[in-house]
């Protein structure tokens, strides 16, 4: 039907290819279809859904939406802690979004706070990593 796995993934995947080639409003829409029928197969808490939200935010972002990119990857940061938890290196993904969105609107020492805690987040994973390599 149309609230498929398979149709939010051909969706998603319009989504991302359509803001590639900056047609930005249809990235958006594809992306939002791809959303919404993340959350009726998944319900909030799945990284399909985290990643459509990053996607979102990314195309509000480029759209100078700030507000919209904002909540966006705001969304996906609690979504991704809810899964992998604070320390987890896919939690720089969001901060990161989170970050550019700060820049964007002049908000320097906010976004410089997100980057670095992107940044120790993932010298934590590559130091646990590099350690469990050793073993």
């Amino acid at each position: 039907g149309r609230d498929d796995e398979a149709v939010g993934t051909a969706a998603f995947g319009l989504g991302k290819l359509f803001a590639e080639q900056d047609r930005l409003d249809e990235g958006a829409e594809w992306t939002t279809e791809a959303l919404r029928i993340f959350r009726v197969v998944y319900g909030e808490l799945h990284h399909n859904v985290a990643a459509a939200l990053g996607t979102m935010g990314e195309i509000c972002t480029r759209q100078s939406k700030l507000q919209e990119a904002l909540k966006a990857h705001k969304q996906q940061l609690c979504i991704v802690s809810s899964l992998y938890g604070d320390e987890s290196s896919q939690m720089a993904v969001p901060l990161e979004g989170i970050a550019t969105c700060y820049s964007s609107q002049g908000l320097f020492d906010r976004a410089m706070k997100k980057y670095q805690q992107a940044h120790s987040i993932l010298l934590k994973v590559n130091v646990a990593d590099d350690h469990t390599d050793a073993e």
